[in-house]
């Protein structure tokens, strides 16, 4: 399963299978709250985006490699369990 979605600037998006996520996702390998997306300005890299694992049973990996915490860039692809999610820099654009 591929998705797609908008981050916002200056957000934090839970992606998960609870209904109370920015992100919900009804697949069952994923946790209820798996990860986090944070969008934040950088004073010297400008928007940047950093996903965070929340201690979940079946991982999240960029680009291959399971993480706990990894600053984005453009095109990396992140899965969640195995949902996956491609990031585009146009979508960290402040508007």
């Amino acid at each position: 399963m591929t998705i797609t979605h908008d981050f916002e600037p200056e957000t934090t998006s839970a992606i998960g299978r609870s209904s109370r996520c920015e992100l919900f996702v009804r697949h069952p390998q994923l946790g209820r709250r798996h990860a986090t997306v944070e969008v934040r300005s950088d004073p010297v890299l400008g928007v940047v985006g950093e996903v965070f694992d929340m201690g979940s049973t079946n991982g999240t990996y960029v680009n291959g490699r399971r993480i706990a915490r990894h600053v984005l860039r453009d095109h990396e692809i992140v899965v969640f369990a195995s949902v996956a999610l491609t990031l585009r820099r146009v979508m960290w654009s402040l508007r």
